[in-house]
């Protein structure tokens, strides 16, 4: 069973969990499909903020965008960066069984060189 991957938001530990109807709120947020998301979207704060809202929805399910907004500036205010805070958000993906290993992994890639796009400029 998926339990979810633990983070740590204000010394309050939550699980960042993800099934078919945390990736279709993604979709319907965005407005295409997960594998384009990760693919069109520039990874930033926005992405960030709409992963952990849908990935944390499941243990409260009245979590609005803007306090998952809450919980990411507060990961930022622990010294995370989007990198260290995607980390959890794909290994959750992983977990979940709902898409598979070489989208995964596709993801990763455009992950990666985003990461090394932010770090140039």
């Amino acid at each position: 069973m998926n339990t979810g991957v633990p983070i740590e938001i204000n010394g309050e530990e939550k699980k960042l969990r993800f099934d078919v109807n945390a990736v279709s709120d993604i979709e319907e947020y965005f407005g295409k499909g997960i594998g384009v998301i990760f693919s069109e979207e520039q990874v930033g704060f926005r992405t960030i903020r709409a992963f952990f809202w849908a990935g944390l929805k499941w243990r409260d399910r009245g979590l609005t965008i803007e306090r998952a907004g809450k919980f990411v500036q507060a990961l930022i205010d622990q010294g995370e960066s989007i990198e260290t805070m995607m980390k959890p958000i794909m290994k959750a993906l992983q977990m979940s069984g709902v898409m598979g290993k070489e989208e995964l992994d596709d993801m990763e890639l455009i992950e990666e060189d985003e990461a090394k796009n932010v770090k140039q400029a």
